[in-house]
């Protein structure tokens, strides 16, 4: 089947289920989304054929006999030159690739924040593009019921009446109880799983056409692409303070974590500094979010304790003490004699040295490693529960938010070579990232 078939039976397009209101009146661009492309393919993983078969190997053969002549079209890689003039343009009818220009609220008061702020704190940050990975690739199962005229969809979601409406108020346009969304168990969701696929359309289109039940599983790696992405912002941020060290405002084009050590406080200091205090009554941001509950000060302390953040210079310095101790009983040398440099431990003025693998390797060898060091040069944590933790509807699972965790580890890698006047490195936090990152850092680009 082809996107021409779908035209034909009225289910081409699946319509934007948003609007957001642009500066000075524009509305947003809205694109249309084909349920299989025709015309143009404009990004990897857009269906543009639907195979049908008895078997999942029968119809994955045939789709290797598919030839489809594409032409090549200028491609837009970079998400911070989307907008600039030259770039080519994803969208002719747009003239440009910007949807729409968005403001959250009135920036009169931030403006006149930044204005008399005592100190501004600027950063750039990367946030790269993400895609969810459950378990569980996407997948559904059409089978329409002739007799009846109802169709039933099991797919795993994170919403089927959101599936549901979607399918039927904006696909199908008939009375939902015409068509019935079914979800059972969910192998994870990320996100990803509450939004309205083409291949889901396809699965109830077919199997009416076809007047059969129809079945689709994607892989790994067709998934990897086809799936709804996420993140890939780039945000020019800054921060205004009082001589306090206090915020007064945030002022950014995406939404983002501008951190603030340029002022010479300690982050948890600075923390604490800014945070809202037990209320009563609930306290309202400046984004309208009400919040009526919560020590965070009571809840930081508590983390700081449980991290041994006080000891952290210590750790690092009996850290680095450590790899130079090893590398000097595998040199035969006094531990104040051994340099480190360029990846190797060596013995100064000479020219004996190890590598940083060879000391890792004896620090995990049990015949080499000193009596009172630990068993290797990484550090890791095992969390244990001394009960069992039961949480509602027999879930025993849950999502590790993808939030807290990029700045988390982002900060954890920039404190790992502040010693090396590094600032901040940006996602993704590739080896030869972080590898570049050190040689500029050294002089060595």
């Amino acid at each position: 089947m082809t996107g021409r078939d779908a035209d034909r039976d009225g289910v081409a397009l699946i319509p934007c289920q948003v609007d957001v209101p642009g500066v000075g009146g524009v509305k947003l661009f809205k694109p249309p989304r084909r349920v299989l492309s025709t015309d143009r393919v404009r990004y990897v993983g857009e269906p543009v054929i639907a195979i049908v078969a008895d078997s999942y190997n029968q119809a994955r053969d045939a789709s290797e006999l598919v030839e489809i002549e594409h032409g090549a079209l200028p491609s837009v890689v970079d998400t911070a030159a989307t907008a600039d003039a030259n770039t080519a343009v994803v969208w002719p009818k747009l003239g440009h690739n910007v949807s729409v220009h968005w403001l959250s609220h009135d920036c009169e008061a931030v403006d006149s924040a930044v204005a008399k702020a005592a100190k501004l704190v600027l950063v750039d940050v990367v946030n790269n593009r993400v895609v969810g990975a459950p378990m569980e690739p996407r997948c559904g199962l059409a089978d329409h019921d002739a007799a009846t005229g109802v169709t039933t969809f099991y797919t795993p979601s994170q919403g089927a009446l959101r599936v549901h409406r979607g399918l039927g108020n904006l696909i199908f346009k008939q009375p939902l109880d015409k068509l019935q969304v079914v979800s059972y168990d969910v192998g994870g969701g990320f996100g990803l799983r509450g939004k309205l696929y083409p291949e889901s359309i396809a699965l109830v289109w077919l199997a009416r056409r076809l007047k059969c039940p129809v079945k689709w599983r994607g892989d790994r790696s067709e998934t990897f692409v086809s799936d709804t992405h996420g993140r890939d912002h780039v945000t020019s941020a800054r921060m205004a303070f009082d001589d306090n060290g206090k915020i007064l405002a945030v002022q950014a084009e995406t939404i983002a974590n501008a951190g603030a050590e340029a002022l010479g406080l300690d982050p948890a200091e600075l923390c604490r500094r800014n945070f809202i205090k037990p209320m009563a009554p609930p306290y309202t941001n400046r984004v309208g979010m009400i919040i009526d509950s919560g020590e965070f000060e009571n809840t930081q302390d508590m983390a700081l304790g449980r991290a041994d953040w006080a000891g952290f210079a210590k750790r690092w310095t009996e850290s680095g003490a450590q790899g130079k101790l090893i590398a000097g009983n595998m040199l035969e040398a006094a531990t104040a004699d051994i340099e480190f440099r360029a990846g190797r431990f060596a013995v100064g003025g000479t020219d004996r040295s190890v590598s940083l693998a060879q000391v890792a390797d004896a620090a995990r060898d049990p015949a080499q490693r000193l009596p009172g060091t630990e068993p290797g040069l990484d550090e890791s944590t095992v969390y244990k529960r001394a009960t069992e933790c039961n949480f509602p509807n027999g879930g025993h699972l849950f999502e590790c938010g993808a939030c807290g965790a990029p700045p988390a580890i982002v900060g954890a890698v920039s404190n790992a070579l502040r010693h090396l006047g590094i600032r901040h490195v940006d996602m993704p936090l590739t080896p030869e990232r972080v590898w570049r990152a050190i040689q500029a850092a050294t002089g060595r680009a």
